[in-house]
């Protein structure tokens, strides 16, 4: 069964997040706030590495090699966009479900 989200209002940044982590845990601020800017400091690290990393029931981070690129904004100016990486997340489908269950829609995520 999922439970109604109420104590997120709007769209919900990293500093919102932990403080309705610290409100669901009881766990201090400042230990939360540790975990969590060490947990992306390391997964960042493992992508950098690793070209990805896989966070079971959840999903994968991951670098996309792209081509280079060159086109025309509808004002006719040309852009060009070197040759790089793109980063990714893919969510699990047990994520995307999860999602969905919260969200209280019929309408699947892709």
């Amino acid at each position: 069964m999922v439970t109604k989200v109420t104590d997120i209002e709007g769209r919900a940044d990293l500093n919102e997040l932990r403080q309705i982590i610290v409100n669901r845990t009881g766990v201090d601020l400042n230990t939360v706030s540790e975990v969590l800017d060490a947990f992306f400091t390391v997964n960042a690290e493992a992508v950098a590495i690793h070209d990805s990393t896989l966070l079971h029931g959840i999903g994968v981070f991951k670098l996309v090699q792209r081509a280079a690129r060159k086109g025309h904004t509808p004002d006719g100016t040309p852009w060009e966009r070197p040759a790089g990486f793109e980063l990714v997340f893919e969510p699990s489908e047990d994520y995307k479900r999860r999602i969905e269950d919260f969200a209280g829609s019929e309408e699947p995520i892709y």
